[in-house]
């Protein structure tokens, strides 16, 4: 209680001070990006600017929402002040004050002017011209000990993400993020699976003049569905429509590595309206044609919608539609529509928010990559569907209930799935806050369950926080007589920030049924780093 009564103040504190009343205020306008359970992350221009305890606003009402806790050279972290609720993809401001200038003060920098003449003039820096740095590295080990049939499994986790934008005050950045899993298993076999992902890496030119480019494996906004593009991506922007092409590879199916056998070309056209207050939509068109060893492997369009209506209503649409058969006249395939996935969020006040999903999709044929299977793949091309809904509500400042569904259709196999959950952040007598979730699945073959508690709290100035949990899980096999599993787990997860750019955390995990039991320990070193 005395915690989320000295945010508040300090909140209101901020309030005032950033209140135009004080001198005229500038604003920048930032986006939430991600929301967990204690912190709210937000990525706006200059947050350098940005001072730790100073205040974000509703972009559309000035009303006060967040409390800067953190921040790096790009994003700031975040506590919404009590009684208000936030989502990825909110817009919020921040105002800088500008203190007004008096005659007085003004003369008397009219005469420093004039007595310091000889002195050079300072260059105004601009923000784009400045290098921006930020990484994160991390390293994280899961252990499994099986108390009964003393077998282990131990899995070592590495990721390493680094951004340099405006490199030396150029128009040049760079872009990099690889994962590496390494797999070693003990008991009646001894392996390891070693395996590294590069899902970016790439050295870009932006400059708004004259063209944007890319070189390496990166993933284009543009075109986002189709994943990273290894090679040269080229844009060039002529008011609110953008054209651009792509020349290179795509990842290999199987390792995800570079694979020169594999090449693409493909071009694009974008189109961006609105304005920020009313409607915003970008709409995207290309043509994507991908060859293995020089023969036609796939040939498709690819179509792209996002849009913004008032900031309450937000809408996204990606389609493929294959143009290429292979040649295959007896299966009379034509144009198959491979990819089609649209959803809709609705933010209908601060207490109440809707999601709805729908996706279509088929298996996409690779004619040269899967000659062998090609007319199995076609005479069975099942048509998988799913649904996807959600509803948040904010009962109170401090309760928060969610309710979800979601199926999915294929081949006649029915799987549905159904749940909620509710986060209670302010407990009586008890520091901390408390979520209980429970979701059930129905398959062909198995019907499933599952029910958790958990309660999380801070210590030393959120420098410590603790996460424990119970979850139950049952399984019902369907055709076995109704077969009944029952799974308990038993965990408890502690982290501790040593600075704002280093940290450590440790789980551990007790499971058991009615024929086993095993422990599990996490471990787990993140290191952030940038100017």
């Amino acid at each position: 209680m005395k915690k989320n009564n000295l945010i508040a103040i300090i909140g209101w504190i901020g309030i005032l001070m950033n209140s135009p009343v004080f001198g005229q205020s500038q604003s920048t306008e930032g986006t939430i990006s991600f929301v967990t359970s204690q912190n709210i992350y937000v990525k706006i221009d200059g947050a350098s600017e940005v001072s730790i305890g100073d205040t974000l606003y509703l972009s559309d009402q000035n009303t006060p929402l967040l409390i800067v806790t953190a921040k790096s050279s790009l994003s700031l972290v975040c506590e919404a002040l009590s009684g208000v609720s936030v989502s990825k993809g909110q817009k919020v401001l921040y105002f800088r004050t500008v203190q007004e200038v008096t005659p007085e003060e003004t003369d008397e920098q009219s005469i420093e002017q004039n007595e310091e003449k000889d002195i050079p003039e300072k260059v105004k820096v601009n923000l784009r011209d400045q290098q921006r740095v930020s990484g994160r590295l991390s390293a994280a080990s899961y252990s499994t000990f099986g108390a009964n049939n003393n077998s282990s499994t131990h899995r070592i986790m590495e990721r390493a993400r680094l951004d340099i934008d405006h490199i030396q005050g150029s128009d040049f950045s760079f872009e990099s993020y690889l994962y590496i899993n390494q797999i070693f298993q003990q008991g009646l076999q001894t392996t390891s699976d070693n395996r590294v992902r590069v899902y970016n890496l790439a050295l870009n030119y932006d400059n708004p003049k004259l063209f944007k480019a890319s070189v390496g494996r990166s993933i284009n906004r543009n075109m986002s569905s189709i994943g990273p593009v290894d090679g040269l991506q080229l844009e060039k922007s002529f008011g609110k429509v953008s054209v651009g092409a792509i020349a290179g590879f795509k990842p290999d199916l199987y390792d995800f590595g570079l694979n020169t056998d594999q090449g693409q070309l493909g071009a694009f056209t974008a189109i961006s309206l609105g304005n920020r207050k009313t409607i915003q939509t970008t709409s995207t068109i290309g043509i994507i044609d991908q060859r293995n060893r020089g023969n036609i492997d796939r040939q498709y369009t690819y179509l792209q919608h996002q849009s913004t209506l008032f900031r309450k209503l937000s809408l996204f649409v990606s389609s493929e539609l294959d143009l290429y058969n292979g040649n295959i006249d007896s299966l009379k395939t034509g144009a198959r529509l491979t990819n089609l996935f649209a959803s809709a969020r609705y933010r209908l006040n601060s207490a109440l928010s809707f999601m709805v999903s729908y996706d279509q999709r088929k298996r996409v044929i690779y004619y040269e990559s899967y000659q062998l299977d090609i007319e199995r793949l076609l005479l069975n091309d099942y048509v998988t569907t799913g649904w996807r809904t959600r509803v948040n509500y904010r009962l109170n400042k401090n309760i928060f209930l969610g309710l979800n569904y979601n199926s999915r259709n294929r081949d006649q196999a029915n799987f549905a799935s159904m749940g909620g959950n509710v986060t209670i952040n302010k407990l009586p007598f008890v520091p901390g806050s408390v979520s209980v979730y429970y979701n059930r699945n129905d398959g062909r073959s198995v019907s499933s369950e599952s029910a958790s508690a958990s309660y999380r709290n801070n210590f030393f100035q959120k420098k410590l926080r603790t996460y424990t949990y119970y979850r139950l899980v049952r399984y019902t096999s369907i055709g076995f007589e109704g077969q009944l599993t029952a799974h308990h787990y038993f965990g408890s997860k502690v982290n501790y920030r040593l600075n704002d750019k280093l940290s450590l955390g440790v789980l551990g995990e007790y499971s058991f049924n009615e024929f086993d039991q095993n422990y599990r320990v996490n471990l787990q070193v993140i290191k952030r780093f940038g100017n």
